[in-house]
Protein backbone atom coordinates (compact mmCIF):
# COMPACT_ATOMS: atom_id res chain seq x y z
CA UNK A 1 0.00 0.00 0.00
CA UNK A 2 1.15 3.59 -0.66
CA UNK A 3 1.56 5.87 1.75
CA UNK A 4 1.92 9.70 0.31
CA UNK A 5 3.55 12.75 2.51
CA UNK A 6 3.17 15.94 0.42
CA UNK A 7 5.09 19.32 1.83
CA UNK A 8 3.41 21.97 0.20
CA UNK A 9 3.17 25.30 0.07
CA UNK A 10 0.27 28.01 -0.55
CA UNK A 11 -0.24 27.58 -4.21
CA UNK A 12 1.03 23.82 -5.26
CA UNK A 13 2.77 20.72 -3.33
CA UNK A 14 6.52 21.21 -3.18
CA UNK A 15 7.62 17.78 -3.32
CA UNK A 16 5.90 14.04 -3.43
CA UNK A 17 7.37 11.63 -1.50
CA UNK A 18 5.58 8.38 -2.17
CA UNK A 19 6.06 5.70 0.41
CA UNK A 20 5.86 1.82 -0.88
CA UNK A 21 6.59 -1.13 1.36
CA UNK A 22 8.39 -3.32 -0.29
CA UNK A 23 6.65 -6.30 -2.82
CA UNK A 24 5.94 -10.18 -0.91
CA UNK A 25 9.28 -11.62 0.17
CA UNK A 26 10.06 -15.43 0.72
CA UNK A 27 10.71 -15.75 4.03
CA UNK A 28 6.73 -15.13 4.84
CA UNK A 29 6.95 -19.24 3.58
CA UNK A 30 7.23 -22.09 4.61
CA UNK A 31 9.85 -22.82 2.25
CA UNK A 32 12.05 -20.33 3.02
CA UNK A 33 15.73 -21.48 5.34
CA UNK A 34 17.02 -18.60 7.04
CA UNK A 35 20.40 -20.68 7.56
CA UNK A 36 20.81 -21.72 3.57
CA UNK A 37 22.39 -19.34 0.63
CA UNK A 38 19.49 -19.09 -1.78
CA UNK A 39 18.00 -17.83 -4.43
CA UNK A 40 15.30 -16.55 -2.49
CA UNK A 41 18.05 -14.99 -0.07
CA UNK A 42 19.57 -15.84 3.42
CA UNK A 43 18.96 -14.63 7.18
CA UNK A 44 17.30 -11.82 7.88
CA UNK A 45 17.42 -10.79 4.14
CA UNK A 46 14.83 -13.02 1.84
CA UNK A 47 14.11 -11.46 -2.04
CA UNK A 48 10.80 -10.96 -3.65
CA UNK A 49 8.82 -13.97 -4.73
CA UNK A 50 7.41 -13.92 -8.04
CA UNK A 51 4.28 -12.55 -6.96
CA UNK A 52 6.69 -9.79 -5.47
CA UNK A 53 8.52 -8.71 -8.55
CA UNK A 54 4.83 -8.49 -10.26
CA UNK A 55 4.19 -6.03 -7.36
CA UNK A 56 7.19 -4.16 -8.18
CA UNK A 57 6.26 -4.12 -11.63
CA UNK A 58 3.24 -2.98 -11.20
CA UNK A 59 4.05 -0.10 -8.30
CA UNK A 60 5.92 1.42 -11.21
CA UNK A 61 3.43 1.16 -14.01
CA UNK A 62 1.57 2.98 -11.38
CA UNK A 63 3.97 5.68 -10.76
CA UNK A 64 4.63 6.09 -14.27
CA UNK A 65 1.06 6.32 -15.49
CA UNK A 66 -0.88 6.37 -12.15
CA UNK A 67 -2.11 9.49 -9.86
CA UNK A 68 1.48 10.59 -9.29
CA UNK A 69 2.31 10.29 -13.02
CA UNK A 70 3.33 13.62 -14.54
CA UNK A 71 0.17 14.44 -15.73
CA UNK A 72 -0.75 15.42 -12.10
CA UNK A 73 2.17 17.46 -12.12
CA UNK A 74 4.31 15.02 -10.24
CA UNK A 75 7.60 14.65 -12.20
CA UNK A 76 9.80 12.01 -9.95
CA UNK A 77 13.92 13.06 -9.89
CA UNK A 78 15.03 10.75 -7.05
CA UNK A 79 14.47 7.08 -5.57
CA UNK A 80 15.35 5.81 -1.75
CA UNK A 81 15.44 2.48 -1.09
CA UNK A 82 16.28 0.27 2.12
CA UNK A 83 19.28 -1.64 1.58
CA UNK A 84 17.29 -5.07 1.63
CA UNK A 85 16.95 -7.24 -1.33
CA UNK A 86 13.35 -6.80 -0.78
CA UNK A 87 12.76 -3.55 -0.77
CA UNK A 88 15.49 -2.65 -3.51
CA UNK A 89 13.85 -5.18 -5.88
CA UNK A 90 11.01 -3.40 -5.44
CA UNK A 91 12.42 -0.27 -6.73
CA UNK A 92 14.62 -1.48 -9.39
CA UNK A 93 11.37 -1.91 -11.90
CA UNK A 94 10.91 2.11 -11.73
CA UNK A 95 14.69 2.89 -11.56
CA UNK A 96 15.12 0.79 -14.83
CA UNK A 97 12.22 2.57 -16.30
CA UNK A 98 13.03 6.25 -14.92
CA UNK A 99 16.93 5.82 -15.54
CA UNK A 100 16.81 7.18 -11.94
CA UNK A 101 19.62 5.63 -9.77
CA UNK A 102 18.72 4.32 -6.10
CA UNK A 103 20.07 6.45 -3.23
CA UNK A 104 20.37 3.56 -0.79
CA UNK A 105 19.31 4.69 2.95
CA UNK A 106 20.23 2.49 5.60
CA UNK A 107 17.94 4.77 8.06
CA UNK A 108 14.75 3.18 6.13
CA UNK A 109 16.19 -0.24 6.70
CA UNK A 110 13.62 -3.16 8.80
CA UNK A 111 12.94 -2.44 12.02
CA UNK A 112 14.46 -3.72 15.24
CA UNK A 113 17.58 -6.01 14.00
CA UNK A 114 19.57 -7.78 15.75
CA UNK A 115 22.31 -7.69 12.99
CA UNK A 116 22.65 -5.25 9.91
CA UNK A 117 20.76 -6.97 6.12
CA UNK A 118 22.55 -10.83 5.62
CA UNK A 119 24.84 -10.68 2.66
CA UNK A 120 23.43 -11.63 -0.55
CA UNK A 121 26.04 -10.39 -2.88
CA UNK A 122 26.32 -14.07 -3.78
CA UNK A 123 22.79 -13.68 -5.53
CA UNK A 124 23.24 -13.88 -9.29
CA UNK A 125 21.39 -10.60 -10.36
CA UNK A 126 23.55 -8.93 -7.48
CA UNK A 127 26.06 -6.86 -9.75
CA UNK A 128 23.14 -5.90 -12.19
CA UNK A 129 21.10 -4.37 -9.03
CA UNK A 130 24.29 -2.70 -8.08
CA UNK A 131 24.14 -0.79 -12.01
CA UNK A 132 20.73 0.98 -10.46
CA UNK A 133 22.65 2.27 -7.38
CA UNK A 134 23.76 5.84 -6.93
CA UNK A 135 27.36 5.60 -5.67
CA UNK A 136 27.60 9.25 -4.78
CA UNK A 137 24.57 8.79 -1.93
CA UNK A 138 26.73 7.49 1.00
CA UNK A 139 24.77 7.09 4.42
CA UNK A 140 25.93 5.78 7.76
CA UNK A 141 25.06 2.20 8.78
CA UNK A 142 22.48 1.94 11.44
CA UNK A 143 23.35 1.01 14.93
CA UNK A 144 22.78 -2.44 16.13
CA UNK A 145 21.38 -4.40 17.21
CA UNK A 146 18.08 -2.32 17.18
CA UNK A 147 15.96 -2.21 20.15
CA UNK A 148 12.71 0.12 20.79
CA UNK A 149 14.48 2.81 22.12
CA UNK A 150 16.36 2.79 18.93
CA UNK A 151 14.37 2.09 16.37
CA UNK A 152 12.07 5.23 17.19
CA UNK A 153 15.33 7.26 17.56
CA UNK A 154 16.46 6.06 14.08
CA UNK A 155 12.91 6.73 12.33
CA UNK A 156 12.85 10.58 14.10
CA UNK A 157 16.38 10.87 12.50
CA UNK A 158 16.13 9.82 9.00
CA UNK A 159 12.56 11.40 8.91
CA UNK A 160 14.54 14.49 10.43
CA UNK A 161 17.62 13.95 7.67
CA UNK A 162 15.27 13.35 4.97
CA UNK A 163 12.85 16.35 4.96
CA UNK A 164 16.03 18.35 5.76
CA UNK A 165 17.27 17.57 2.14
CA UNK A 166 14.47 18.29 0.53
CA UNK A 167 16.31 21.25 -0.76
CA UNK A 168 19.50 19.47 -1.19
CA UNK A 169 17.25 17.02 -3.41
CA UNK A 170 14.96 18.65 -5.02
CA UNK A 171 11.75 17.23 -7.24
CA UNK A 172 9.33 14.66 -6.29
CA UNK A 173 10.67 11.33 -4.24
CA UNK A 174 9.60 7.36 -4.97
CA UNK A 175 10.86 5.65 -1.49
CA UNK A 176 11.02 1.86 -0.86
CA UNK A 177 11.54 0.76 2.30
CA UNK A 178 9.33 -1.81 4.83
CA UNK A 179 6.30 -2.11 6.54
CA UNK A 180 6.79 -0.73 10.15
CA UNK A 181 9.14 2.02 8.79
CA UNK A 182 7.08 3.45 5.88
CA UNK A 183 4.11 3.83 8.59
CA UNK A 184 6.61 5.06 11.22
CA UNK A 185 7.85 8.11 8.72
CA UNK A 186 4.52 9.02 7.52
CA UNK A 187 3.00 9.44 10.76
CA UNK A 188 6.91 11.33 11.71
CA UNK A 189 6.19 13.57 8.68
Amino acid sequence: YPLCALAVSDERPVSTQSTWGHGDKWDSYASYNKSAKTDKGTGNNPTLTPDGISQAEFVASLLLNGPWSERSGTTFKHVFSSPYARALQTALPFSDKTGLKIKVEPGLSEDRQPTNAANVTYLKDWKSWQEHVDPTYLSAPIPIPEDNARYYSRVEATTVKLSNMLDAFKGDWAVYTHATPSFSLATSA
